[in-house]
């Protein structure tokens, strides 16, 4: 058979088949390590990424065969399936683009969309920088590459399971990856702020590819530690001012985008019931909108699995009161408001507990 357009077939194929693979190749062996322990904790992490995978890329597919619909249908003449038909599909539209474009359209669509795009760019950012870094896990670039490529709630989940098998080791990140760290995050914020307003434009894939691309900038390279001269420093107390300025901007991000979505309903005598109704219509309203939402979910899910089973590990099965309360909470306002303020508590905990031990 003839194809007109090799290469779109191509990198489909290679995503599939080498990309993909080669991630889960490079992190192989801190997955064997972890799963090694045979742990129940390990077995439930796995099982739920592996739900939440399957269940987000039912959508993907369904996403691909309406975009592959629509577009057969804008040529004006019927083109029977092949793999030829396959790779001017290919060739004449940009998936990803489409997907985000579509869910980051419109007042409610982004409600749900810039949740899952600010817990990538800025909260799994620090955690795989942060967390990384403490407990010596290599080739963090390749956990990023992987939530682009499969979801962020995959991603998650595979990290969390590796950070079980690989406790802390290293306590003070050097001031140049905090750096690193703070101009990447700072940037990620600026460009998801501004995707709803250029949703339409020109600059939209521009956007993006600056978006995703400094979120890999403090997770390639080498950093030392730094010196540890005293049992304390500024550098504990940093860490936890800095998830808090993550939960802040990230709630007020949350409050204002829900005061738009209410304002396109004030028009209606019952308030209350149109705003619940949208929500929910928006969820399923288009594939592409759906495969966010899922991973939306699916990442809030594995954030209270991971709070709830870190707390344990760090407290000696005891969950505090106020782990209980982000748990409770992230529902509400999901995990990427509810995650940093448990890991700005967990660190200001860490933080009393050495100057105590100092004194």
């Amino acid at each position: 058979m003839e194809i007109d357009y090799k290469l779109p077939v191509l990198i489909f194929v290679s995503y599939f088949t080498l990309l993909i693979p080669a991630l889960f190749w490079i992190i192989s062996p801190q997955l064997k390590r972890s799963f090694d322990q045979h742990s129940t904790e390990t077995t439930l992490l796995f099982v739920l990424t592996g739900v939440f995978t399957t269940i987000t890329w039912i959508f993907v597919c369904k996403f691909m065969y309406l975009d592959y619909t629509i577009w057969s249908f804008s040529k004006g003449f019927h083109w029977d399936f092949s793999l030829n038909a396959i790779s001017h599909w290919l060739h004449d539209v940009c998936l990803f683009e489409d997907v985000v474009r579509e869910a980051s359209t419109g007042a409610w669509s982004w409600l749900w969309t810039h949740q899952i795009a600010t817990f990538e760019v800025i909260v799994w950012t620090t955690i795989l920088t942060i967390e990384g870094w403490r407990r010596r896990i290599p080739h963090l670039w390749a956990y990023m590459l992987l939530c682009k490529a499969m979801g962020v709630s995959t991603a998650m989940g595979v990290f969390c399971v590796v950070m079980l098998s690989h406790p802390p080791i290293r306590r003070r990140p050097s001031p140049k990856l905090l750096g690193v760290l703070v101009f990447s995050i700072t940037v990620g914020l600026i460009t998801v702020l501004i995707t709803p307003y250029i949703s339409t434009s020109s600059n939209f894939m521009t956007n993006l590819v600056i978006m995703h691309a400094v979120a890999l900038l403090p997770l390639i390279g080498d950093y030392d530690e730094q010196p540890a001269l005293t049992i304390y420093d500024g550098t504990p107390k940093f860490i936890t001012l800095l998830y808090c300025f993550i939960a802040g901007a990230n709630f007020s991000i949350y409050l204002q985008q829900w005061i738009k979505c209410f304002m396109t309903c004030t028009d209606s005598k019952h308030i209350l019931c149109r705003v619940v109704s949208t929500y929910i219509d928006v969820f399923w309203e288009h594939p592409a909108q759906t495969v966010v939402n899922l991973d939306n979910i699916g990442t809030s899910v594995m954030s209270v699995v991971w709070i709830w089973l870190y707390s344990q590990q760090e407290f000696k099965k005891r969950v505090p009161s106020w782990a209980w309360a982000t748990i409770l909470l992230t529902p509400v306002l999901t995990a990427y408001v509810t995650l940093p303020i448990f890991l700005s508590a967990y660190e200001c905990s860490r933080l009393t507990v050495k100057q105590k031990k100092h004194e």
